[in-house]
C-alpha cells in the first residue's frame, strides 16, 4: 500500500493560532478566517492528516499543535476527510519531514484579492469542522526563563 495514500477515515486537522482569537471556547464559535490561506500557503491551504491504525506515523492532534511555529500555541480544527470528499474539496499529501501527514488543500491558495469562492469555501470548511481541540499552549522549560 501507498503510505501517502488518503484513507476516507483520515482525521483532518488545521492549526488555529490562540493569538489571533478566530476560535471562542466559552462559546464554541470558530470563526471562517481560521481557513485563510497564509502567504505560505501559495500551493493550498496547510492541513495534516492524523495518526491512526492505518497510519501510526502520522502526528497526533496534540503533535499537530506542537510543530507549529506560534509559541502562544494553537487550537486544532478537526475535520472529515468524507465531508471534504463530499464537498468536492481535494486533499493531497505533501509530507514534510516534521509532519509526515501533512497535506495541502489546493483550491484554497493565498492570493489576492480574495475572490468570493475563496471565502465561501472558507466558510464551508467552517461549517465542515467536527469539534475543535485545545488550546495546545507549549510548556516553557526552566532554561528558556532565564
Amino acid at each position: 500500500m501507498n503510505n501517502h495514500a488518503i484513507r476516507c477515515d483520515d482525521p483532518i486537522f488545521r492549526r488555529i493560532p490562540v493569538t489571533l482569537k478566530l476560535y471562542r471556547p466559552e462559546t464554541e464559535e470558530l470563526h471562517a478566517q481560521a481557513f485563510r490561506p497564509s502567504p505560505r500557503d501559495i500551493d493550498g491551504l496547510s492541513v495534516s492528516r492524523g495518526k491512526t491504525d492505518h497510519h501510526p506515523e502520522f502526528l497526533s492532534l496534540e503533535q499537530v499543535a506542537e510543530v507549529g511555529r506560534n509559541p502562544q500555541g494553537y487550537f486544532v480544527a478537526e475535520l472529515s476527510l468524507i465531508s471534504l470528499n463530499s464537498h468536492n474539496i481535494q486533499v493531497v499529501p505533501d509530507p514534510k519531514d516534521d509532519d509526515p501527514g501533512h497535506c495541502l488543500i489546493p483550491s484554497l491558495r493565498y492570493q489576492k484579492p480574495r475572490p468570493s469562492e475563496m471565502l465561501e469555501l472558507m466558510e464551508l470548511l467552517k461549517q465542515l469542522t467536527i469539534r475543535v481541540h485545545g488550546p495546545f499552549i507549549p510548556e516553557v522549560s526552566a532554561d528558556s526563563e532565564l
